[in-house]
């Protein structure tokens, strides 16, 4: 039986029906519950059909659909007699099918198992609802052909060819064009949102208005996002999209966090105003009225009075012990983001109400408010304000000098001097005022006084030690090394120096990369809990 298609009708259709009639005597054998069971699996593909001259096998590989998982391979195997296939089929002493059998990769007990069930029907209903010229077609389909399944596999793979595009050299396509994202920050009805648009480099130059990717994060290409923080911001919009909750508080801090020293951050206006992110403490202040005092809190120059939305700021939960404030300053071209916990949120709409009474404090009532305050608060997050009055014992305050260190933009580190003071979160510029710091904590209230001049002749000599003329200027006492050799050079200078170098600080949160050849000739790294830590 080399050749199905070329059987006489009689004998291809004495071939089917004896393999119908070895079907049925099978089917006797199966239960119904196994017949419910057959229904929950399918064949991936046509059966493949081994024939020799006395043989027809069917290998079927099964997947099991919802709810029974698995996949399987079972075969049906017919062993004929072809010398009786020309003899009349009504004989039933003439059995041209001598045997039936099936094997399956499952572990079921029960013989013919589910799987074999199904590959018998599937025989069944393929044999029995064809004519006999169909049904032989159908056989001769499913014989495995090495040659031509492999002429056809390589036909199929159009979606591999690159697609030849006729493009006029002076429109190039977007693919090729220089691309980056701006994000764009929306205050409206009183929330705060981060939108990316994917902006392409215009063939005159300047950058396009840009296509809003906020629906497609996933599709946005590599070569768009050039700042070190956009992959990050990527990520966590496209994991706050993908969430029923969407851009929540937490998700927008973080956002903002990466977005501080962002070359490309807008407002989602108009005319895409640029916009900077700035961390501001929170500051509670108690001013003095004639004899008496008021007590007040400020983000920056702005007076917090209701801890509810308004038009330019937003206050929103980022779990039950801690809140968030972002505030939008449209003079300054700033966003101040303000961290605070439920006590101070709640401290905010008690004040509110106090005022309403018109309640004001005398000098013993005004410095158990602060005290209380001083004791509650993160000093890293509140700072307070204090008349003369109330600030406590004058101390003078060293002229210590110490190199701040932080990443800042994609490969480049920021550098600054500042007066070393651990009582508050901001140190000092040297010699720029105030002259003087009043510090309210939990260990109590003084004032430190400080020695302008003398910040600011140090702070002049370490700059010119470390050769920090030699580096981008950015603002008073501070600078960037903008390439890594700027950055490594720097820290061989510092490491020249020994016992006599200033005190380095470096972000808590922030990691350090350094990229170059360090050997312990060059620099020497000693770790400690304290802030100076190199």
């Amino acid at each position: 039986m080399t050749n199905l298609a070329q059987l006489d009708p009689p004998k291809a259709t004495g071939l089917i029906v004896h393999i119908l009639q070895a079907i049925a005597l099978l089917e006797k054998k199966i239960r119904p519950q196994q017949l419910l069971m057959a229904r929950y699996y399918n064949s991936n593909d046509l059966p493949r059909l081994k024939r020799t001259d006395s043989s027809l096998q069917w290998d079927f590989e099964l997947q099991g659909v919802s709810p029974v998982r698995g996949n399987f391979n079972t075969s049906i195997l017919f062993e004929l007699d072809t010398r009786n296939l020309g003899l009349s089929v009504d004989d039933l002493s003439i059995r041209v099918v001598k045997q039936l059998s099936a094997q399956c990769s499952c572990v079921e007990e029960a013989k013919p198992c589910v799987h074999q069930i199904y590959c018998l029907h599937y025989l069944r209903r393929h044999l029995s609802q064809r004519s006999t010229e169909d049904a032989m077609q159908w056989m001769e389909s499913c014989i495995t052909d090495g040659r031509r399944a492999g002429k056809k596999f390589v036909e199929s793979l159009e979606y591999l060819k690159t697609q030849e595009v006729e493009v006029d050299p002076d429109e190039l396509p977007e693919r090729e064009r220089l691309m980056r994202i701006q994000w764009r920050i929306s205050f409206a009805q009183h929330s705060v949102r981060i939108n990316p648009y994917l902006q392409t480099m215009r063939k005159r130059g300047g950058w396009n208005k840009g296509r809003l990717v906020r629906e497609s994060l996933e599709s946005i290409d590599e070569n768009s996002l050039n700042h070190a923080s956009d992959r990050m911001l990527v990520l966590l919009l496209q994991a706050a999209e993908e969430s029923y909750r969407g851009q929540t508080p937490r998700i927008i801090r973080e956002c903002f966090k990466l977005l501080s020293d962002h070359p490309n951050v807008t407002l989602d206006d108009e005319f895409q105003t640029p916009i900077r992110i700035r961390e501001c403490p929170i500051e509670v202040r108690v001013e003095e009225e004639s004899d008496v005092y008021k007590p007040s809190i400020y983000q920056g120059d702005f007076r917090i009075l209701s801890t509810k939305d308004g038009s330019n700021y937003s206050i929103g939960n980022i779990n039950n012990n801690e809140s968030v404030m972002f505030r939008l300053d449209r003079e300054q071209r700033c966003i101040l983001v303000s961290s605070m916990d439920q006590r101070l949120k709640r401290l905010i709409d008690d004040l509110q109400m106090a005022e309403r009474r018109e309640a004001v404090f005398d000098q013993q009532t005004a410095e158990l408010f602060v005290d209380l305050v001083a004791k509650a608060a993160d000093p890293t997050q509140v700072q307070i304000h204090l008349p003369e009055r109330l600030a406590g014992p004058e101390q003078p305050l060293e002229p210590k000098i110490e190199l701040q260190l932080s990443p800042f933009g994609k490969e480049s580190l920021m550098v600054a001097l500042r007066v070393s003071c651990d009582a508050i979160s901001e140190q000092p510029v040297p010699g720029a005022e105030p002259d003087r710091l009043r510090i309210a904590t939990s260990a109590g209230r003084f004032q430190y006084l400080r020695a302008l001049d003398e910040e600011a002749l140090r702070a002049d000599e370490v700059a010119a030690i470390l050769e920090l003329g030699r580096l981008s200027y950015e603002s008073s006492y501070t600078w960037i090394a903008e390439t890594p050799d700027e950055a490594l050079d720097l820290l061989q200078r510092i490491q020249q120096l020994g016992d006599a170098a200033p005190t380095i600080c470096w972000p808590k949160s922030q990691p350090m990369k350094i990229i170059g050849e360090i050997t312990p000739q060059r620099l020497q790294v000693r770790l400690t809990s304290q802030r100076d830590w190199f």
